[in-house]
Order: structure tokens, then C-alpha cells, then sequence
């Protein structure tokens, strides 16, 4: 009984981080969500700090994207491995993929997170990166690389956040990758 009290908190929390970020989630938030009262929250977590970590933790363990294949790619090939990622995660529709997909691309975002924590995600620096590369490359767009950035994580998070409400804003990420290619489209 007390694992699966444990795992509706944890599923509660995971959602409403995932979709609302760090700092627009409360303990209360979670309690509601999971029907639960802080004693128990705090019977199992010390902080919300905490209980994001574990989420974190799971999420690079089962569901974030390949750092180490990512590690080795470089510019365009790089850009298209990570949206596959994304994509993989958009296409299996609502639940957990989705949700640690839309925390490892909001974690750069927390302000209240310390940078200990915002580290162990490190997506904003691969999309950055292999936007920068692909420019050099003569593959991506031109234009300034942090706004193309903040411009494409924008686009899949509001897809994988669609996709959880079955608004789907994308059902496939071809249209990003053809929006960054820098070769014409056929």
C-alpha cells in the first residue's frame, strides 16, 4: 500500500512538473493531484527539490535522450538524432515519455532549480550546439542560434504538451527539420 501511494505521488508530480515546470508546481499541487496530505509527501520526500531529483533521476536512467550517442554526433546529424528523439516520445502518445520529454526541456528554464540540478539535463546545450554546427556546416539556417534555439525547443514542447491534451500541433517533427534545413525542401 505504501508503494502505491508512493507511485501516485510521484505520477502526480511528474505530470504537473512536466507540464507546468519546477516553479509552477507547489507541494499542495502534488497532494491535490495525487489525493494525498503533506504528512504523507513529506513521509516519502523532504523537499519538492527532492522529489523532482528522483523524477530526474528516473528519466535519465529510462526516458531522456541518448547523451552519450548524442556526445558523439555532431551540427545537422546531431539536430535530427535529438528530434528523433522527440518525435519517438511525441508518437507514443500520452503518459511518460511525454512527460519526461517536457521536463528535460524545461529544466534549462527553472530559475528556482539550482545549477547542480540543471545540469544533469543538458538538452539546451546539444540544441544549441548542433544549431551552431549546422550552420558551419552550411545545413541550418542562418539567423542568431540562440533564438533558432528557443525557437525549436518552443515548438516541441508545445507539440508534446498538444499531445497530451490530443491537440496534436505536430504528429511528426519533418516539418521542424525541413523549417532548419537549409537545402531546399522537395
Amino acid at each position: 500500500m505504501q508503494e502505491k501511494r508512493k507511485a501516485l505521488i510521484k505520477k502526480a508530480a511528474l505530470s504537473l512538473f512536466a507540464l507546468n515546470g519546477f516553479s509552477g508546481v507547489s507541494v499542495d499541487d502534488i497532494c491535490k493531484a495525487s489525493g494525498s496530505s503533506h504528512g504523507l509527501f513529506y513521509h516519502y520526500y523532504s523537499s519538492l527539490e527532492e522529489l523532482f531529483l528522483v523524477l530526474l533521476n528516473e528519466a535519465k536512467k529510462e526516458e531522456l535522450p541518448p547523451f552519450e550517442e548524442l556526445s558523439a554526433l555532431h551540427g545537422y546529424e546531431g539536430l535530427c538524432r535529438l528530434l528523433a528523439y522527440y518525435e519517438a516520445a511525441l508518437s507514443k502518445g500520452k503518459g511518460s515519455p511525454i512527460h519526461y520529454s517536457l521536463l528535460s526541456l524545461s529544466v534549462g528554464d527553472e530559475e528556482r532549480l539550482n545549477q547542480k540540478t540543471k545540469k544533469r539535463i543538458v538538452v539546451d546545450k546539444y540544441l544549441l550546439t548542433f544549431i551552431k554546427e549546422g550552420q558551419n556546416e552550411g545545413k541550418v539556417i542562418g539567423g542568431e542560434p540562440k533564438e533558432i534555439a528557443a525557437a525549436a525547443a518552443l515548438l516541441i514542447k508545445d507539440s508534446l504538451k498538444a499531445k497530451t491534451k490530443k491537440n496534436t500541433l505536430l504528429g511528426s517533427f519533418d516539418i521542424l527539420i525541413g523549417m532548419l534545413n537549409k537545402a531546399p525542401v522537395c
